[in-house]
């Protein structure tokens, strides 16, 4: 193609396409006429972005194609026998399906040390297709995981437009006034007690529960709240308190970076920070410290109550909504615990 050729097209489409960004390998499809000159161009960088110009009398013009997308409401199911993260992995299923998962039980079960081998899961999700190859997930509708043989349902529904959340059968929200714990992914190294501290060496009461998470990654505000302290504070290195409501105060320490100021007020799941090793910290961990009316309590035994129900007309709809959405759940449960009887058999 000539020189000519080449430059009135990719003018065309600057406007459109971010020629920097473009990785190696990515198609273009071509079109010639009969006189061998290019009269139309296409370029697919990823799934959803399919840009088209074409030669005619007034030059090259380009447009972006509206690519399609199919939602297909389908049952993911399984069981743990070492991680919710392998479980998932085994069936096949994309890592950011175990985040979805993680934020929906995030005020009920502690997937760091509340998981254990025989665990189960059943989720009801959306899942978005381009041309049959998978592009990512929807709306998880319902989710059920069952913990230590106790089981936690959760039902999406809208009370208005814009307004979505997870709710149990009994059409209580999922949401609570405190989360279990403020990071997505980590791993408890030390939990709350006496214990000897690995820097100054001698056994001393442990205010808290420490996660072990690379550097830099998210910390949540674990509740609404308004943060009264911000800085670098002794050993804590960078530190963040937020004051909540009933007297509760939520402190994460050895930060690497603090993303609030005193007297922001944050809401539950706001980034505050990254996980760091300021001051007295071995390495990157996240300290996560909890006072009730001015005494450390543990996190982890805290039980807080839910934030809101619903009620009248609103939980009329939600249940009607949630029928048959229900009987697919319990299907699904039963089919997994139903034996094999052929087999036992053979």
């Amino acid at each position: 193609v000539g020189q000519v050729t080449i430059n009135g097209l990719l003018d065309s489409l600057r406007t459109l396409v971010d020629f920097k960004r473009l990785r190696a390998g990515t198609k273009i499809k071509t079109r010639f006429d009969h006189m061998d000159h290019l009269v139309s161009f296409e370029l697919r960088p990823d799934l959803l972005k399919h840009y088209r110009a074409d030669f005619g009398d007034q030059g090259w013009a380009s447009q972006r194609i509206e690519v399609p997308v199919t939602p297909v409401v389908t049952e993911v199911s399984g069981k743990v026998t070492s991680s919710l993260w392998a479980a998932l992995a085994e069936l096949g299923e994309d890592p950011r399906l175990i985040v979805e998962v993680v934020d929906i039980f995030a005020w009920d079960i502690d997937f760091y040390s509340e998981v254990y081998a025989g665990d189960s899961f059943s989720l009801i999700v959306e899942k978005r297709y381009v041309e049959d190859r998978f592009l990512d997930y929807g709306t998880v509708l319902a989710a059920e995981f069952v913990s230590n043989k106790t089981a936690h349902r959760a039902f999406y529904h809208e009370v208005e437009e814009g307004k979505p959340g997870y709710y149990d059968e009994e059409g209580h929200s999922l949401r609570k006034q405190l989360l279990k714990t403020p990071l997505k992914y980590a791993r408890v190294s030390s939990s709350f007690g006496l214990r000897t501290h690995p820097v100054l060496g001698y056994t001393k009461r442990h205010n808290g529960i420490d996660f072990l998470a690379p550097e830099g990654t998210a910390i949540w505000a674990s509740g609404d709240g308004r943060v009264f302290r911000s800085g670098v504070y002794g050993g804590c290195g960078k530190m963040v308190e937020i004051r909540h409501a009933n007297g509760w105060i939520s402190q994460y320490c050895h930060l690497s970076k603090i993303q609030v100021r005193v007297g922001q007020r944050v809401n539950q799941k706001d980034v505050i920070g990254l996980v760091g090793s300021t001051g007295m910290a071995t390495g990157p961990h996240l300290h996560y410290g909890l006072k009730r009316h001015g005494y450390f309590v543990n996190p982890a035994a805290q039980k807080f109550e839910r934030l809101e129900s619903l009620s009248g007309e609103s939980f009329d709809t939600f249940q009607k909504g949630i029928a048959s959405i229900v009987s697919r759940l319990d299907h699904i449960r039963f089919a997994a615990d139903k034996p094999n009887t052929l087999a036992e058999e053979g």
